[in-house]
């Protein structure tokens, strides 16, 4: 990803064009370029200043209040993760959350519907999803509710990847309440043909790391598990997160 200032926008055969197919996040100060841009369904941050003040500008998802004017000088002072997370999150595409040597994490996407809900097993069957949709379109409507969740929070349920990049199961917070942070509560799945590998362990200190970057100690994490899932609670307590019992 790198991040280009676009101050003119002047016809369709514009030297933006070339950026189509860039993953390149466009910064601008001008509300005329920044609808032109978005036209063309490019990931636009707004820059706004103290002369930019028309109300339309709340209508983007990003806009960054500056003390300075647009330039390549003062854009080097803007966080490079808050650029990086408002590309992401513009583009549409799933951010990697953390790795180790064997897995990593990643933000949801549509696309890892049709893997996830091919491995849910029969109601029941499996503890650890109790409550999740049965049917199919269920399970996409709680996918992108999901997926709408991290731009609101900056935490949320993830996907589980091995080192080969195949989808292997589900971590991540859940419950998570903007006005109340004191408690969230941390859920894991992993897929029965990918089990006895350690990933459940593995993804859920990736997002401990991961809420305890954002959050620090401003959250107590626990976990909800039955009192015959065995194997949850040996995980929560080798994690030292404590268990309401379900």
């Amino acid at each position: 990803m790198y991040v280009k200032i676009v101050k003119n926008f002047l016809s369709k055969t514009d030297s933006v064009l070339g950026l189509l197919d860039e993953d390149v996040l466009c910064v601008t100060d001008n509300l005329s370029v920044a609808e032109n841009l978005e036209k063309m369904r490019l990931p636009v941050l707004l820059w706004k200043c103290e002369e930019l003040t028309d109300k339309n500008i709340w209508k983007y998802r990003y806009v960054y209040e500056a003390d300075k004017p647009l330039s390549e000088e003062s854009l080097k002072e803007v966080d490079k993760d808050y650029l990086e997370t408002a590309y992401y999150r513009l583009a549409g595409k799933p951010m990697t959350i953390g790795s180790d040597d064997e897995i990593y994490l990643r933000e949801l996407c549509l696309d890892d519907v049709d893997i996830l809900y091919s491995h849910i097993p029969a109601e029941g069957e499996d503890k650890a999803l109790i409550g999740f949709p049965e049917d199919e379109e269920g399970f996409r409507l709680w996918i992108k509710h999901e997926i709408d969740k991290y731009a609101i929070y900056d935490v949320g349920v993830y996907a589980v990847c091995n080192k080969a990049g195949e989808l292997v199961g589900l971590n991540g917070i859940e419950d998570v309440k903007k006005e109340d942070k004191k408690v969230m509560y941390l859920g894991f799945w992993i897929m029965k043909n990918h089990r006895h590998h350690g990933y459940a362990y593995k993804s859920s200190l990736l997002v401990l790391e991961h809420v305890k970057k954002l959050l620090g100690d401003k959250v107590e994490v626990r976990a909800r598990i039955y009192g015959d899932n065995k194997a949850s609670i040996r995980l929560a307590s080798k994690l030292n997160i404590n268990v309401d019992h379900l």
